[in-house]
Parts: structure tokens; sequence; C-alpha cells
């Protein structure tokens, strides 16, 4: 059977994780400020190398952003919410005024059931989220707004 340091270090490491996570806090402890100083050397001399992975970084992230939140906050994918997009024409539903960029357009959905109703801009967005999404309050509004 021949020796494999590898599946050795790999098998000892798994047989001593305590010691190893006290071992690595009591470096971190010990050599503090020497870390400090290695790594504010390190961002001084690789400025300009760290300025481009993060602006690349951050434009990568910011698409994606879009499609996490999308997910996580109605359930929706990108390509649902494009077609939404489509089907309104870029526009918000309440104003019919044209968003200027996709990322200007709020979800709008029913707070009770989930239910995705359309693309609103953030002002009316906001309008409805004010009045609660109470539709007696809406029509007491349009009455008033009439005379």
């Amino acid at each position: 059977m021949a020796y494999n340091q590898k599946e050795y270090m790999k098998e000892w490491y798994s047989k001593n994780k305590e010691h190893v996570l006290n071992y690595k806090k009591q470096y971190r402890q010990d050599h503090a400020q020497q870390l400090l100083e290695y790594n504010k050397q390190y961002k001084e001399l690789h400025k300009e190398e760290n300025k481009i992975r993060d602006i690349n970084r951050k434009e990568s992230y910011r698409g994606r952003r879009r499609e996490l939140q999308l997910k996580r906050y109605y359930q929706l994918t990108y390509k649902e919410w494009l077609q939404i997009w489509n089907n309104q024409d870029g526009k918000c539903l309440i104003c019919q005024i044209p968003f200027d960029k996709p990322s200007d357009s709020c979800v709008d959905h029913n707070h009770i059931t989930g239910e995705i109703r359309g693309l609103l801009c953030r002002k009316c967005n906001c309008a409805i989220g004010l009045l609660k999404e109470n539709i007696q309050s809406i029509k007491n509004m349009l009455k008033y707004l009439e005379g």
C-alpha cells in the first residue's frame, strides 16, 4: 500500500479539527499586528489590481443581484420578470410613464397571497404602500380628488 500524504493529512485534519481551530485562533492572536502590517503592505502593492478586480466584481454582481432579489422576494425568475416588462412595454401600470431603466421598476404584489400584479414606478408603488393596499382608502381618495 502506497503512502499518500494528501489522504493522510485529510484524515488527520478531520480527526483533529478542534486542535486545528484552536491553533489557528491562537496564531491569529499572537500575530495580529504582523498580519495587519502584511495586509496593509499587500493592499498598497496591489492597489491597481484590487481596484480593477473590485470594479469587475461589482459589475458582474450588479445584474446577478437583481435576479437573486426577484427569486428571493417574489419567487420570480428573470425570464418571467422580463416577460412582465415586455407585456407592459416598459411602463408603469398605473401612471403609464416609461421606466428610464429596468432597475427603476418595482414588482407590485399582493402581500397576503404573494400574487404578482405587475411592475410599478417607485412613486406609484409607495402610494399603494402608504395606503396599505386598502381599496376603500383609495376610493375615498379618488372621490376627494374628483371634488
